[in-house]
């Protein structure tokens, strides 16, 4: 639905207006999504399992129907269900709808910025989301920019691929779980290169939904969902996204930060215990 009022405000519209009422439109949305997530969060509540954003206890987290999608139903995807490098989030928040991803950025951010030499840092937020910005970034000690083409909470209206921002302009970067909605994905990650401080590090991470990186050119729309697992992914990111990375400039590593936590830890915040982190640091010349 919101594709379909998307494309016919761009043709009725003007620029301006359209990108004011497309917004408005995405905010009533999602604010009319999650109180109906909060209404339905009461039969759920129990002693198992905790969200860090909204503070419930349920006796479960849901799953967020991806594995639904006709993109896992094959023979073959099913085998790449089992491979441990897929990261498939499945595990929903009965409240809020956070999910391992947004989890996961929380605790790895939390854990980092509190270090001393993090503190007063200039951070960038890419598209910025409703969980971590709120229970993270609006309290820490550092300053805070954020930038998306639509959403309302970003600080700046402005495309990845083409930042107004000067070079070597922040000491952190979180770019989390975008890169698989641009096109022209190589390009963002130049551009977070140059904007990055020397020395400084970036969090560029997406979901690893194949062995190597699959994107065609002449995959319609319409058919993204049935292709890549999503109506809005652009290609599926595999093992080689790495050297990707590394091929526009950064340093690379994987982070097993989860894997390094208590299991009880994991269970208890439902996090995904195979989801490495590609922590990214542009070398000091």
């Amino acid at each position: 639905m919101i594709v379909i009022v998307s494309e016919l405000g761009q043709k009725l519209l003007p620029k301006l207006v359209f990108s004011i009422v497309r917004r408005a439109y995405i905010d009533i949305v999602l604010s009319c999504a999650r109180f109906r997530r909060w209404a339905k969060s009461f039969y759920y509540l129990g002693t198992s399992v905790e969200c860090p954003f909204c503070g419930g206890h349920f006796r479960k987290f849901l799953p967020t129907g991806v594995l639904e999608r006709e993109f896992w139903s094959s023979p073959e995807a099913q085998q790449l269900l089992a491979e441990e490098f897929v990261t498939v989030c499945n595990l929903q928040c009965p409240r809020c709808g956070s999910s391992e991803r947004h989890r996961l950025a929380f605790f790895y951010l939390q854990d980092n910025l509190r270090m001393k030499e993090n503190q007063g840092a200039r951070l960038l937020d890419v598209a910025p989301d409703a969980f971590v910005t709120k229970a993270l970034f609006q309290t820490a000690n550092i300053d805070y920019v954020s930038i998306d083409l639509v959403r309302s909470n970003a600080d700046y209206l402005m495309d990845i691929t083409d930042l107004q921002f000067d070079d070597d302009s922040f000491d952190v970067i979180v770019c989390y779980h975008v890169l698989e909605h641009i096109k022209e994905d190589r390009q963002a990650m130049g551009e977070l290169y140059r904007v990055l401080k020397p020395g400084g590090w970036a969090i560029l991470q997406v979901p690893i939904w194949a062995r190597e990186t699959y994107e065609d050119d002449s995959v319609p729309r319409e058919k993204f969902l049935k292709h890549y697992g999503h109506k809005d992914h652009v290609r599926t990111y595999g093992l080689d996204f790495k050297e990707r990375l590394q091929s526009s400039g950064f340093q690379v590593n994987l982070d097993q930060y989860v894997r390094m936590l208590p299991e009880e830890v994991v269970n208890k915040f439902g996090l995904l215990l195979q989801e490495d982190i590609f922590r990214c640091e542009k070398p000091v010349a």
